[in-house]
């Protein structure tokens, strides 16, 4: 049975001024960066088999702080990237709910020019975990990478529709626990724990 850690990025100044990031590196503030050491400090006494991270710099960032504590480097995926916005990039998150609601079609399933929906979001996250997790190893691995990533794949693994993924809270820095069999079963959650912050 392995047991994956999902960790969110700490806060970012984009979080904190509710500029939507998607593929921009995005700079965590000085909150997130405390959020980091706090999340590093939780998880200091876990051995974990590896450490993957999102390759944007507010989750290699987290990723880093929370690697000090353990011999392992942090090994980066670009499957692991929050939802390319497209065009709303760096444009107030506002904009975007807006244009999404405009288009009459489900948050999971409104792609933003240029940009991925989470349907696509979620087929990264699966993609991720069928090339580099082994189920069936006894090992710990940690995941860090983004709100909306960390759901949709949460939430697939815990066979949830796409709609109900959202209704996983996700705050920065919080630590999600899984426990998954050899058939990708889920033993056990634990999801947005956020005690050490």
């Amino acid at each position: 049975m392995a047991v994956i850690y999902f960790v969110r990025h700490g806060q970012t100044e984009e979080n904190r001024d509710k500029v939507i990031q998607g593929h921009a590196q995005g700079t965590l503030s000085e909150l997130g960066r405390e959020q980091a050491r706090k999340a590093a400090v939780r998880l200091q006494s876990t051995k974990f088999e590896a450490i993957f991270s999102s390759d944007l710099r507010r989750a290699v960032d987290t990723a880093t702080e929370i690697a000090e504590y353990h011999e392992s480097t942090v090994q980066k995926s670009p499957l692991l990237r929050e939802r390319n916005a497209g065009d709303f990039q760096g444009k107030p998150r506002a904009e975007l709910f807006a244009a999404r609601e405009a288009s009459g079609l489900e948050i999971v399933d409104y792609r933003p020019p240029n940009g991925e929906s989470y349907a696509d979001l979620q087929l990264n996250g699966k993609q991720f975990l069928e090339k580099h997790i082994d189920p069936s190893k006894t090992d710990n691995f940690l995941i860090v990478a983004h709100g909306g990533l960390i759901r949709m794949t949460i939430g697939m693994l815990l066979k949830m529709s796409p709609r109900a993924c959202f209704e996983l809270p996700q705050v920065n820095a919080c630590v999600n626990i899984i426990r998954v069999q050899d058939n990708w079963s889920v033993t056990s959650s634990l999801i947005c724990c956020k005690t050490h912050l």
